[in-house]
């Protein structure tokens, strides 16, 4: 009998965003044209001795370069993502109860993944509001050839190996996004007009949809300081690819460039990037939430309460949470876990088209810890239980709720 459980080896319920990029990377090693492994190129017996022993690397290299291209074609985000949907899909019905409720979690995320990519895909007609937040998410890494020169400024106080010295190399240039060379907050500025504009003439649900979205990209962003500072200290001729994982979680960035070295200011210019999309994002929500009919209607009550997060929540999501809390007798830390599972899941939003939950599992354990005194350590809702009996009885809850509001 074939054991598929172990094609996820490695995949648990909390760690959906880390085996994505383990097995992004990895795709990135099978399938690039030419792999340089601490100067070397890799040749395909070398590569297959590294795949055989679940790339377990010994010693551990210093750097590891992969072109990202197979017969002069980019291996692109976009298309890891299409087969790695298309792989998991197919596991369905071949693995035990947990590791099936794992497969299911890691393709929620999945999805979630392609549509924060598919402003990317060709051939698409975009909205205004998406290709404005596409450019927010986007983090664009321009590229140039220089020769290798210790008196050239772009390498000043590097960290370049001394062995590329003399040598043509590829330098990662962000210094389009400075604040005393470019216009982008002018460019951004004109996105976001033309988004609100056609914000202005949406549906109240897709109003409060988009409005949600750009709320969440505005927490991830505030979010990327935390990545700055972590390589702020980055020294300039490392690669790229070291920090890429960092950079990764928060921003798209169209083309990985392995190959390319980070200069000495590569830090300062990306805090200006940073600073002009938070910015601009802080306007955008600032002028649409006056447009947008729930979030207008918070009560005062809602609005002093202190467990109100307006960035996590609406008025109408966060009262029909405080009902759940108080109707559903489920005890203990299962409790806040299913709720969670309801709230991003199973809710019905035809029937609720105003909700609005933008929890990631972190925020949540940080929130419900903060606020009502529950560690969440592990979310792992009741298995079968869960599906049979207690969506039930949240969605009668949920359904009682609507009746108090008439």
């Amino acid at each position: 009998m074939i054991n598929y459980e172990i094609l996820l080896s490695g995949l648990n319920g909390n760690n959906s965003s880390d085996y994505y990029t383990i097995e992004f990377n990895r795709w990135l090693f099978d399938n690039s044209d030419e792999v340089i492994l601490n100067g070397e190129v890799l040749t395909k017996a070398d590569k297959f001795r590294i795949k055989v022993a679940f790339y377990n690397i010994q010693p551990p290299p210093n750097e590891i370069i992969m072109s990202g291209l197979i017969n002069g074609s980019e291996l692109t985000e976009i298309r890891f993502l299409e087969q790695e949907i298309k792989r998991i899909e197919n596991l369905s019905n071949l693995l035990s109860l947990k590791k099936e409720y794992n497969r299911q979690d890691y393709l929620d995320f999945l999805y979630s993944k392609k549509i924060e990519l598919q402003p990317l895909l060709p051939n698409t007609k975009t909205p205004n509001i998406d290709i404005f937040l596409n450019e927010i998410r986007t983090l664009d890494v321009k590229q140039k050839p220089i020769k290798a020169d210790k008196n050239n400024l772009d390498l000043k106080n590097t960290g370049l190996p001394e062995h590329l010295y003399g040598k043509d190399i590829q330098v990662c240039d962000l210094r389009h996004y400075s604040q005393f060379t470019s216009d982008y907050k002018g460019t951004l500025d004109k996105l976001k007009v033309s988004a609100l504009n056609e914000f202005k003439n949406l549906s109240e649900p897709k109003k409060l949809s988009n409005l949600n979205a750009v709320k969440t990209l505005a927490g991830n962003i505030t979010k990327s300081w935390d990545y700055y500072l972590s390589i702020k200290n980055e020294k300039g001729g490392n690669l790229l690819s070291a920090i890429n994982n960092r950079l990764s979680d928060i921003f798209i960035i169209p083309n990985k460039h392995n190959y390319g070295r980070i200069y000495d200011n590569f830090s300062t210019d990306l805090s200006d990037a940073i600073l002009f999309k938070e910015m601009v994002l802080s306007e955008f929500i600032k002028e649409a939430e006056p447009l947008t009919i729930e979030v207008g209607a918070d009560s005062p009550e809602v609005d002093k309460d202190e467990r109100y997060d307006s960035g996590k929540f609406n008025g109408y999501t966060f009262k029909l949470f405080l009902y759940i809390l108080d109707c559903y007798d489920t005890k203990g830390i299962v409790k806040y876990i299913n709720i969670w599972y309801f709230l991003k899941r199973n809710i019905d939003k035809e029937k609720h088209k105003n909700i609005m939950f933008v929890f990631t599992q972190d925020d949540y354990k940080f929130y419900v810890k903060k606020h009502f005194g529950v560690e969440i350590k592990k979310f792992a809702k009741a298995g079968y239980k869960y599906e049979d009996n207690e969506v039930g009885i949240l969605k009668n809850i949920s359904d009682d709720y609507i009746k108090t509001l008439k």
